[in-house]
């Protein structure tokens, strides 16, 4: 972030282990990137404004980065207001899906706006778009549908390919008249999957960009026996969060 000072950059801590806002807070202090960080206003919730800063105002203020943490409530947190309680401020269709036809635009977390579209969109939350297909293995362990990535990833918008990326996000975007503000997907560099951000932003030819191989990288660990709990832990897939900000907008 110093060598890019016109970025602006969101992490979502999954928080598994239940890290209290004291323990990210004394990471994020002993890296510096808290230098960074922005700390939402009371006006800037969703339950009391419509809007973000916009891009330009983090860019300008230097509060480029945005941190959006699971199971970190505000009343747990008192000490770094800048770990925003994730829940509180997005919601996210299902992340779970074994099947190419099974994508949907549907939110699924928080509880509040299950199943209700018009909910999500009145709570004025962000939208982050899940859209990874995975296959059940032993023990009810599921992992990247590897052999499939190519389509599922394809900016395809036709619906021709199926659980194609490209068509979902179309969905989405007619769903919520608005493009997902993230779109979290297996091997960002196959597809590929940018090519459906970009043309959600309007993006042609777009220049900077650092080459990378469109591998699906995968990598194996030898893990013991009770070790392989969770998505990505036998088959690592690289999830990673594309950005989709509207210029202008968060």
């Amino acid at each position: 972030m110093d060598a890019n000072p016109s970025d602006v950059v969101t992490i979502v801590l999954v928080n598994s282990n239940d890290a209290t806002a004291q323990d990210l807070k004394t990471e994020y202090e002993t890296s510096g990137i808290d230098a960074y960080a922005y700390t939402p206003t009371s006006a800037s919730t969703p339950a009391t404004a419509n809007t973000w800063p916009t891009l330009n105002t983090l860019i300008s203020a230097n509060t480029r980065l945005l941190t959006f943490v699971a199971n970190l409530p505000a009343a747990s947190n008192t000490v770094a207001p800048y770990l925003m309680d994730e829940f509180t401020y997005l919601f996210e269709n299902p992340y779970s899906v074994t099947a190419a036809n099974n994508f949907t635009c549907t939110p699924d977390r928080p509880s509040s706006v299950v199943g209700s579209p018009s909910a999500a969109l009145n709570s004025n939350r962000l939208f982050l778009m899940n859209h990874f297909l995975d296959q059940s293995m032993a023990f009810g362990i599921e992992t990247p549908a590897v052999d499939n990535i190519t389509s599922t990833n394809s900016p395809d918008e036709t619906g021709n390919v199926a659980g194609s990326l490209g068509a979902h996000a179309v969905e989405c975007q007619a769903t919520y008249a608005k493009a997902p503000n993230y779109v979290l997907v297996d091997f960002f560099n196959v597809g590929p999957a940018m090519q459906t951000v970009d043309n959600m932003n309007g993006v042609r030819n777009a220049e900077g960009r650092k080459a990378v191989s469109a591998a699906a990288v995968q990598e194996f660990e030898g893990m013991a026996v009770g070790g392989m709990a969770g998505k990505g832990n036998s088959m690592a897939a690289l999830a990673v969060v594309v950005a989709v900000a509207v210029v202008g907008s968060l």
